[in-house]
């Protein structure tokens, strides 16, 4: 009797942080440590269990606010009627929304998780003194799935959502000093 309620209520437990994992928000960063002038392409990807993605809508915190993002647009199909790529502000994206209908014609199918439906281009700025890290985090405020085919509406999963952060590093430029003494070492090397 004992092991029975055990095993029952470790499933009850395990059930729900399972879930968390199948609603999801992800960075995806193209070159996470930038020198002085470097850019990198930034892309907000999404995950679902469900028919389709319906609707995701929120704000992206920006450690150094809006200074070095650039081409913020949404990843198509994600771009239809009523969406928009928010706003560049000193706190980072603000007020996103993107997503798809779903009254498909005949054929159609919605495209599989994970999405990609957000990007932006990240330059680090020209005079890196010191080291400095670029901290992303997203504040989700609308996460719809479509459960079917003919689901008009779409089903909130915002409850079950793991939001996404992730760090670019940016590294001061090497110092004339120490490429000389790198070159310096490579020649004795070869002796």
């Amino acid at each position: 009797m004992t092991r029975t309620i055990t095993i029952a209520s470790t499933l009850a437990v395990a059930a729900p942080l399972a879930a968390q994992d199948d609603y999801r928000l992800y960075f995806e960063i193209d070159d996470p440590t930038l020198r002085p002038g470097e850019s990198t392409a930034v892309t907000l990807w999404a995950t679902w269990t469900d028919y389709a993605l319906a609707y995701v809508g929120g704000d992206v915190e920006v450690s150094t606010g809006l200074d070095g993002l650039t081409d913020l647009s949404i990843v198509p199909p994600y771009d239809g009627p009523g969406t928009l790529a928010g706003d560049p502000t000193d706190a980072g994206i603000e007020g996103y929304l993107v997503g798809q209908l779903n009254f498909p014609p005949a054929g159609w199918t919605p495209p599989p998780a994970p999405g990609a439906y957000l990007s932006w281009t990240y330059t680090a700025p020209d005079d890196v003194p010191a080291a400095f890290d670029v901290d992303l985090r997203t504040a989700t405020t609308r996460f719809d799935v479509y459960l079917d085919r003919s689901d008009p509406v779409g089903a909130s999963r915002l409850d079950l959502l793991e939001e996404a952060s992730a760090t670019i590093r940016v590294v001061p430029a090497p110092t004339p000093l120490v490429v000389i003494g790198a070159a310096v070492l490579a020649v004795r090397r070869r002796r």
